[in-house]
């Protein structure tokens, strides 16, 4: 590599400078070029006139000198001394190069004083520039192989390099393996590590490609409880230019270190490795399921909780807990969280128990001791999680909000250090879509999405809840757009949790529904049946069971869903049939019964809404638009009662319900003049914001920055009044002497200026506006 391309990339910030005395640090692993870099800097401060020396104990240089420390890292303690002595004397310059680590006593200080450059590893297009340099040029994918190889790190490419070219002819095909002296080369930096670090680099071979390597604690037991021992040894290997940028062995040391370390050292490797499973098993298990591989964690804890002396049996069934929450086993869960006993586990479970409709073992457990344990975030918002689950089954929907949103902001700065059943966000969501308070929902999920809240285990969860949100609320275009961002996030190949399978199915089943796509409705359908056999029905999948049974009913297969109703339906009677919880699902039956032309069943249901009304505002909307539908299902149609349920559907954020109803109110009624009129009112709904008639009239005055009255002129407001009054374009010309064509263009200035979209809304917003 040349010193132009160096001095005008990496190290531009340090290029020679007349009018300054540079002072900088070149801080890279092995094998990155620091001293490459170093000689290229002390080449252009030469080229300068400066005095360029390397530094010693004993040096002397000149007011204007530039020092050269190669190898810092290595320094004695006396030489920092000295060098930082001669840097607080004058104008003496430094370059220096260092890795990352040791670090002795001074030195830090001394680099963080200084201008510090950090070289990274090439990119693959510079691997290939490399290549061609020793006549490697042109051929296909050796750059990439390269690359994959050696992660970019100069030195190692250029040993591969020079191997290559000496071993094939430019004429000739140059072949996708490991040249053996590049591979000898590394066996010889292997073999000249301690043992701590070749013992280290074992194990997280051992452990394959996870990213993470063994946990911390497996490691300490390795080397005989020293902690500081695996750090250093940690340090060492980074150091030493062994890993990726994301901290994974390069493919070219795992080549060699099957090589450099004996079959029998591996062995012993393993099995010490194994050992401290046993011991340390739930913290293993717990950091391999936060990587999202359930069934390892799975199946760790349960060798744990099935050895003769499981001593960390209790943490075991609590990281096993969690993870069956995510496997859709939440009955299984709830059993292994209460068996742990920890106050961690009891707050877990209390939500699991109501979940699976336990509710009065959960009760008992609430009623329970205190926590003593210190109030540090984690268990502080699990029994926020706890109490909200709790109080949605028996009092306030608010007051359950309050709790849940609460404990969703306190771990939105936690570590995701522990494995956690669900998230206060997800929870959260699920209660205010069953009480209408969908922007509540919105805030939450998103907050825990940007937090990264719950980790690996939760990038799909928070992202199909928004979706599931947004489909709820008729915002079809965002439902499908979220669906597919969500899709995007799960690496290629891995299949996500059932709990996440059954919503992500039922958002595409509601948007096929919800667009009239049948082609589209028959195939997800097949996968909504798979996924509900996969999840058994539990409190949290109330929402999305009920559109498979919309759907079912759509497609003539009711019967489908009948074993899954009476499940849930168990569920819900085993916590007293909460309005929060129940009203969703009857809702959804009642959809699924106006599908299927049911009239006694449609009755059924609108009478069960009925009985769950008056807690809150969103159940005595459903209820009222229950008694609608069932009026229109029977053909005895009111127009005013119509547009009253479908705008408080509308108005509670449930456009797409909203003009559904008013739609098929207009095609059954039997009055022409209300045909159209609901119609108009069924495409207004659909096509407008979710906010009320005098809400309407607010956004159009901003957007002008007026009073709300004086978007009219005079002249307009005496037009609106007389129009109000029912009189016709014709009576009002006369009434103003100005001809029914000015009254028609000022109705429509009108209409244009408070974004109307039919006269019935026109004449709604007027009346907000004048009165």
């Amino acid at each position: 590599m040349s010193a132009p391309t160096l001095l005008g990339d990496e190290l531009g910030r340090l290029r020679p400078d007349p009018a300054r005395v540079v002072r900088g640090a070149v801080v890279a692993p092995a094998g990155y070029g620091k001293s490459t870099a170093l000689a290229a800097l002390a080449e252009a401060h030469r080229a300068i006139g400066r005095q360029v020396r390397v530094f010693d104990l004993g040096c002397a240089p000149a007011d204007d000198a530039v020092l050269l420390v190669d190898d810092a890292h290595l320094l004695g303690q006396d030489a920092v001394e000295r060098l930082a002595s001669l840097m607080g004397a004058g104008g003496v310059g430094v370059l220096l190069a260092a890795r990352p680590w040791p670090r002795p006593a001074g030195l830090t200080s001394l680099v963080d004083s200084l201008d510090v450059i950090r070289l990274a590893a090439w990119p693959a297009g510079r691997v290939g520039a490399r290549l061609a340099d020793h006549g490697l040029g042109d051929r296909s994918g050796l750059a990439e192989f390269v690359h994959a190889q050696t992660g970019g790190v100069p030195g190692l490419v250029d040993r591969i390099a020079g191997a290559l070219a000496t071993t094939s002819t430019l004429a000739g095909p140059v072949r996708h393996e490991l040249p053996e002296a590049a591979v000898a080369d590394m066996i010889d930096r292997l073999t000249a590590l301690g043992d701590a670090e070749r013992d280290l680099l074992v194990a997280a071979d051992l452990a394959g490609d996870t990213g993470t390597g063994p946990h911390p604690d497996l490691l300490t037991d390795l080397l005989a409880g020293d902690r500081q021992a695996v750090a250093d040894a940690t340090d060492a290997i980074a150091a030493h230019g062994l890993l990726d940028g994301a901290g994974r062995l390069l493919p070219l040391v795992r080549l060699a270190l099957r090589s450099a370390v004996p079959a029998d050292r591996r062995a012993a490797v393993r099995q010490g490795l194994a050992s401290a499973q046993l011991t340390r098993g739930a913290a293993w298990a717990e950091q391999v399921a936060l990587t999202g591989d359930l069934d390892t964690a799975l199946r760790t804890t349960d060798q744990v909780l099935g050895a003769p002396d499981n001593g960390g049996g209790a943490e075991a069934a609590r990281v096993a807990g969690a993870a069956l929450a995510h496997r859709g086993q939440l009955a299984r869960g709830a059993e292994l969280l209460t068996w742990a006993g920890t106050e961690l586990a009891i707050a877990f479970a209390v939500p699991a128990l109501i979940g699976t409709g336990r509710f009065d073992a959960a009760r008992a457990m609430l009623a329970g001791p205190a926590p003593t344990g210190p109030p540090i975030l984690l268990p502080t918002a699990a029994n926020l999680v706890a109490t909200g689950v709790h109080i949605s089954v028996t009092g306030s929907p608010t007051e359950a909000l309050t709790h849940l949103v609460n404990a969703a902001a306190l771990l939105e700065t936690a570590d995701s250090d522990t494995l956690l059943p669900d998230t206060p966000a997800a929870i959260a969501a699920l209660v205010a879509v069953g009480v209408g308070e969908f922007a509540v929902a919105e805030s939450v999920l998103e907050r825990a999405e940007l937090a990264g809240t719950g980790g690996i285990p939760f990038a799909l969860r928070h992202p199909l809840l928004r979706a599931w949100v947004a489909l709820t609320r008729g915002n079809l275009t965002t439902a499908r757009e979220r669906l597919h961002a969500a899709s995007a996030i799960a690496p290629p190949g891995s299949a996500p949790t059932p709990r996440d399978w059954m919503f992500a199915i039922a958002v595409e089943v509601g948007l096929a529904r919800r667009s009239g796509d049948l082609t589209g409705l028959g195939h997800a359908w097949g996968r909504a049946c798979d996924a509900v056999l996969r999840h058994p029905v539990d409190l949290y999948t109330v929402a999305p069971l009920g559109e498979f049974l919309v759907a079912a009913a759509r497609l003539g297969q009711a019967d489908r869903m009948g074993d899954h109703l009476a499940a849930v339906r168990a569920v819900l009677a085993g916590c007293a049939n909460p309005p929060l919880w129940t009203a969703g699902l009857v809702w959804h039956e009642l959809q699924a019964a106006v599908v299927a032309q049911d009239a006694e069943a449609t009755s059924a249901k609108a009478d069960e809404l009925a009985a769950l009304a008056g807690q809150h505002r969103f159940h005595d909307v459903l209820a009222a638009a229950a008694r609608c539908w069932l009026t229109v299902l029977i053909g005895q149609v009111d127009p005013d009662e119509t547009e009253a349920a479908a705008m408080g559907l509308h108005t509670a954020g449930l456009a797409w319900d909203a003009g559904r109803l008013a739609g098929q109110a207009a095609l059954r009624t039997t009055n022409r003049s209300a045909t159209v009129n609901l119609l108009e009112f069924a495409r207004a709904l659909t096509s407008a914001p979710t906010h009320t008639h005098t809400d309407a009239v607010a956004v159009a005055a901003s957007v002008t920055g007026a009073e709300p009255k004086s978007l009219l002129s005079d002249r307009e407001q005496e037009v609106a009044r007389l129009v109000l009054d029912g009189l016709t374009y014709r009576e009002v010309g006369e009434a103003l002497f100005i001809s029914p064509k000015t009254v028609e263009h000022h109705i429509a200035r009108i209409r244009q200026r408070l974004g109307s979209t039919s006269r019935r809304d026109l004449l709604a917003r007027l009346r907000t506006l004048l009165d």
